[in-house]
């Protein structure tokens, strides 16, 4: 096995993720190719919160050559730039299915403060707009917020929300799904308001 540095620059795809709310991985374009670049847990925590598909990155690491001729890359170090039209990499961004979820805390304390009842709503809402086959529910280990359950992330915007009533079930999912399919939409002004309710207990999962 030969270790080498590398340094790349390309488009982020996608995050991909592992026990429920860790991004274990960037899916990275660079050259008409897509790689998968593991990140150290010291690296995730320094990601710049702005990262999200379709911005491009430069990215420093190690890459290893296995004995199977499979390469796996490592970050080091990875800062969100503006590409020039000559500097972008040929391949299209695309939002994958699995990518589009909304992961709720499945455990006990959260379950008790109506976590349950939160996947009901949620389903039920993206049952009402078709979105059951584009949008996964997942229930998740602890988002290490007990005390102010239930809590729930939606990917890929990595958007937390904690404290969620069942009744914000429906604007949440118009906020971030309302490109997904043409449904009768809320309203935006009701949107908006039940939103406002909820802002004080919304957070980037990397704030």
């Amino acid at each position: 096995m030969s270790k080498s540095t590398f340094k790349l620059h390309g488009q982020l795809l996608a995050f991909v993720i592992r026990d429920g709310y860790k991004v274990k991985y960037l899916r990275v374009a660079v050259e008409n190719k897509e790689l998968w670049v593991k990140l150290p847990k010291k690296v995730r925590k320094a990601l710049d919160p702005r990262l999200t598909p379709g911005c491009y990155l430069k990215i420093k690491g190690i890459q290893k050559l296995q004995k199977t001729g499979k390469t796996d890359f490592t970050a080091k170090s990875v800062k969100l730039v503006n590409a020039t039209p000559s500097e972008r990499p040929q391949a299209t961004p695309r939002r994958d299915k699995a990518q589009a979820r909304i992961l709720v805390c499945g455990k006990s304390a959260c379950r008790k403060r109506g976590g349950q009842q939160l996947c009901n709503a949620l389903e039920a809402k993206l049952s009402d707009r078709g979105l059951e086959d584009h949008v996964q529910i997942k229930t998740t280990g602890c988002l290490k917020a007990c005390k102010k359950g239930p809590n729930m992330i939606v990917m890929p915007d990595k958007t937390h929300y904690r404290q969620v009533e069942v009744h914000e079930a429906a604007a949440i999912v118009e906020e971030h799904f309302a490109d997904q399919q043409p449904a009768v939409a809320q309203s935006r002004s009701d949107r908006a308001a039940v939103l406002n309710a909820a802002s004080e207990r919304l957070v980037n999962v990397n704030s």
